[in-house]
């Protein structure tokens, strides 16, 4: 699970994840939830390899760049394959899980009346 610098939601609720189809302009790397899995433990080593092997590679858009290289939608809207298709990804909701922008400029939560966790 991600969070994402998205500055709209398709998560009304605050609760579903968002449109994994709509949410993928930019993963944030802020709020990150891994499974301990021997794909998750690959990706994640590949992701440190990358960044490590250009000390200008941003390490935001390294783990973006992963992320999108395999993207597959999966069978419903708020989930994806990536990194071969072994690895399924959710992006979590902007409204619950805030970026600065939706949280001090849009005030997302506030607008929907939802408390959000961060």
């Amino acid at each position: 699970m991600t969070s994402s610098d998205a500055l709209r939601t398709t998560s009304q609720d605050g609760i579903a994840l968002e449109d994994a189809n709509i949410a993928r302009e930019a993963y944030n790397i802020g709020i990150l939830y891994f499974r301990s899995t021997n794909a998750t433990r690959e990706f994640l080593s590949e992701w440190v390899r990358v960044i490590e092997q250009d000390e200008k590679y941003w390490d935001q858009n390294a783990f973006n760049d992963l992320l999108r290289r395999d993207f597959k939608l999966g069978d419903d809207m708020h989930h994806f394959s990536s990194y071969g298709g072994r690895v399924k990804v959710g992006v979590l909701p902007v409204s619950s899980f805030c970026n600065g922008h939706t949280f001090f400029v849009q005030r997302m939560p506030e607008t929907l009346k939802i408390d959000p966790y961060v």
